[in-house]
């Protein structure tokens, strides 16, 4: 039986009740590499699954990226054969290694893994071995690459999103401590080769900046633990303000990626505030992580009209008068592209992954939301395209009228117009409705009143 203290055992039981985490009786992913963080993270879990009738499941992840990874999962599985601990290996293929972006990729495809094991095994949450040192490097490696305050607080200790809990109770150790409290204990490890080599600007920080830092002050790991906290406070402030503030909506009842919201909510904050409330916003629903410039903001809001501020990961922010429009033109684009050339009368069909069908049947339908109406000649098909800068509709006099002018009354700018998508007729290539903007104004003969739903997943219409 191994020698362990308290000291892991005891630190890791705290945060899991500061967190109020089940861990008592239950079902644990550990994510272990076998270097000497991980095999401490095992070591006080171990110790204090004996406690508390815990369940741990060990995943190993080898990414065929270096020789002596069969040799870690084969210490691994010794040293949890010995304790009867359940562990899990999985290979990243050689054949799935991107030419660039490495470590991310890997990265993805260690946490789909422990994903699958927390959903299979029914865990509480995923425990990985981060400590104080990845902090520091981490908020130096952000300063580097970007500055972002925002950036630098991760790892944090307890992390929750919707398919999975990620706790990292070691936060509070530094590497020496780790590589002790193995050493005291006989707990066995591994040293990863590659992490002794420059080849990586993370390996660079730790080996010349971090030494450098620690000798001018020997605290500085608590330091970077308070700067987290310091930042994840400000970051909570932050979000705790988006709350209040009326929520942006999707333009149209359809439209993924696409959030329209009044722009006067945010009238009262500074401009600087206000890249910070959008940022936000961009990330809680277009669900990704963008930089909004103060400058380039407060530049944009002094003209008048949908001007438009082009973000990373093809998001764009425009700002009217009164309004401001979140876009996610990658997802629109996708969107787009999957638009069929015709539908037929009642048929199901699909566009982004989301159903429609279009119908004669006026009624109210469980699982359908009503998108609009509209008149039409009696078919069975009508034709389906992009909305375009320069197309036209007809009027109920037989004129033409461009289109654009069907959306400006509703504060729709020409940037994002052209994400629309209408239907037509098969014959004349006319409008017969678009979201938002247009109905059929020529109503034939013998005319009949068509109505457009969405279907909701839960749906089972054929």
């Amino acid at each position: 039986m191994d020698k362990l203290v308290d000291k892991i055992s005891n630190s890791i039981k705290k945060i899991l009740k500061e967190q109020q985490l089940a861990f008592s009786n239950q079902t644990v992913i550990l994510a272990v590499s076998a270097g000497p963080d991980s095999m401490s993270l095992l070591a006080g879990f171990y110790q204090l699954s004996r406690q508390y009738d815990m369940k741990l499941i060990v995943a190993h992840v080898d990414h065929q990226l270096r020789p002596d990874s069969a040799a870690e999962y084969r210490l691994l599985r010794e040293y949890c054969v010995a304790r009867d601990i359940t562990v899990l290996n999985k290979q990243w293929p050689i054949a799935e290694h991107p030419p660039k972006g490495l470590e991310a990729s890997a990265r993805e495809f260690r946490y789909s893994f422990f994903t699958e094991l927390m959903r299979k095994y029914n865990a509480s949450f995923i425990a990985t071995a981060h400590h104080a040192d990845d902090l520091l490097e981490n908020i130096l490696m952000k300063l580097i690459r970007s500055g972002d305050l925002r950036e630098m607080t991760s790892p944090r200790a307890v992390v929750r999103q919707q398919e999975r809990i990620v706790v990292r109770p070691l936060m509070g150790f530094s590497k020496k401590e780790l590589l002790d409290y193995c050493q005291v204990n006989r707990i066995p490890f591994i040293v990863d080769e590659t992490n002794q080599r420059d080849f990586t600007m993370r390996n660079r920080v730790r080996h010349h900046l971090v030494p450098l830092l620690k000798g001018e002050n020997s605290q500085i790991l608590q330091n970077a633990l308070f700067m987290q906290e310091q930042v994840a406070q400000l970051d909570g402030l932050a979000s705790s303000l988006v709350k209040r503030i009326p929520q942006p909506e999707l333009l149209g009842k359809w439209h993924r990626g696409l959030f329209v919201g009044p722009r006067d909510a945010l009238s009262d904050l500074e401009t600087a505030q206000q890249a910070l409330v959008y940022e936000k916003l961009i990330a809680r629903y277009l669900q990704k992580s963008v930089k909004v410039d103060a400058k380039r903001l407060a530049r944009l809001a002094k003209i008048d009209g949908g001007q438009v501020l082009e973000l990373k990961q093809q998001v764009k922010l425009v700002v009217t008068r009164q309004h401001y429009f979140l876009v996610d033109a990658a997802q629109l684009e996708l969107l787009l592209q999957t638009l069929p050339k015709h539908i037929a009368v009642d048929k199901q069909f699909v566009v982004g992954g989301d159903v429609f069908v279009v119908t004669k049947n006026k009624a109210a339908l469980p699982n359908h939301i009503l998108l609009g109406t509209f008149y039409a000649g009696e078919t069975k098909t009508f034709g389906i395209r992009q909305v375009q800068p320069g197309d036209k509709v007809r009027l109920s006099d037989g004129a033409h009228q461009l289109v654009k002018k069907r959306f400006a009354p509703q504060g729709i700018p020409a940037s994002v117009r052209n994400y629309f998508w209408g239907l037509t007729d098969e014959e004349t290539r006319d409008y017969l409705w678009i979201d938002c903007a247009y109905t059929n104004q020529v109503i034939p003969k013998n005319s009949c009143h068509y109505a457009i739903y969405q279907v909701l997943k839960n749906s089972k219409e054929k």
